[in-house]
C-alpha cells in the first residue's frame, strides 16, 4: 500500500505541474486520503433482515439495538476503542467504540434498511457505500431479494464493489430443501443483475450465533433451538456462520 499511495502522489504532483484538469488532481488527492483509511466494512440489506445481530455476533456483545422495527435509523459506524454510549459525529450519523482486537484494522459501517431510509438517510447511505472496501448484504431468507434490495443492487453494480451475499435465519427454515432452492434462486439472480461470477453466499442463523457468543462468556450453554445430547448442543451442519466469520476476520 505504501507503494501505491508513493505512485499516487507522485501523478498528483505531475498533474498539477502540467496543469492538469482540477477533478483529476482532486480525484487523486482523495484517492490518498482513501488509501489512509482503515479497510472499511459495510453492512446492507433491508431491516429486520438481521444486520444489526449479525454484528453483535462478531462482537459477542449485544451492542447494536435489534427488534422487529426499523432499529437503525442512523448511519452507525463501529471503530476500535472503550465501549460506551455512541457520539453523534454528523447528522445521522453515530459512531459507536468497541475492544474488538479486529477492529484496530477496519471500521464496520451498519446502514439503515434499504426499504426503510428516507432521503437525508440515504444520501449518507451513498456516500459510504462507494468507498466500501467489501460490502456485506444480508437478505432473509424467508424474503430473499427483496423489491427494496433489488433496486440496491443496482446501485452497488454502478459502483464496481465487492458484495459478499448472507441469507439470515437458516433456523427458521421448513426444510434443508428451502435452503437449496434459495441458494439457487439468489446465484441466479444475482449474476443476472451483477454479471461475473457466481456470488459468494453464506447462510446463516445470526441469532444463533448471538446466543452462542453470548453464553460461552457466561459459561454457560446457549439455547438455540439445536437438538442436545448429554446436555452439550448439536451444531447445525447448514449454518454457515463460522465459515462467514473466519472469511470477514481473514479477509
Amino acid at each position: 500500500m505504501a507503494l501505491e499511495r508513493r505512485l499516487v502522489l507522485r501523478v498528483r504532483d505531475a498533474l498539477s505541474r502540467a496543469d492538469g484538469q482540477r477533478a483529476d488532481i482532486e480525484r487523486l488527492a482523495a484517492l490518498v486520503n482513501e488509501m489512509d483509511e482503515l479497510f472499511l466494512l459495510v453492512i446492507v440489506g433491508e431491516y429486520n433482515s438481521g444486520k444489526s445481530t449479525f454484528i453483535n455476533a462478531l462482537l459477542g456483545d449485544e451492542v447494536f439495538a435489534m427488534g422487529d422495527l426499523p432499529t437503525t435509523r442512523a448511519i452507525s459506524i463501529l471503530r476500535y476503542g472503550e465501549p460506551g454510549p455512541p457520539e453523534t459525529i454528523a447528522e445521522n450519523v453515530q459512531l459507536y467504540h468497541y475492544p474488538l482486537e479486529v477492529l484496530r484494522d477496519l471500521d464496520i459501517v451498519d446502514t439503515p434498511g434499504t426499504n426503510s431510509i428516507e432521503r437525508m438517510e440515504e444520501e449518507i447511505t451513498r456516500q459510504f457505500v462507494p468507498r466500501a472496501d467489501l460490502i456485506l448484504f444480508v437478505t432473509s431468507l424467508l424474503q430473499p431479494l427483496t423489491a427494496s434490495e433489488l433496486d440496491f443492487l443496482a446501485h452497488i453494480r454502478e459502483w464496481g464493489k465487492k458484495v459478499v451475499f448472507i441469507v439470515n435465519g437458516v433456523d427458521r427454515r421448513n426444510s434443508d430443501e428451502q435452503l437449496d432452492r434459495v441458494r439457487e434462486y439468489l446465484a441466479k439472480e444475482v449474476t443476472a443483475r451483477l454479471g461475473g461470477p457466481a456470488p459468494t453466499l453464506y447462510f446463516i442463523s445470526a441469532l444463533q450465533a448471538l446466543r452462542g457468543r453470548m453464553a460461552a462468556k457466561r459459561g454457560t450453554s446457549p439455547d438455540h433451538g439445536t437438538s442436545q445430547l448429554a446436555g452439550t448442543p448439536i451444531p447445525d451442519p447448514r449454518n454457515e456462520y463460522p465459515a462467514l466469520e473466519r472469511y470477514v476476520l481473514e479477509t
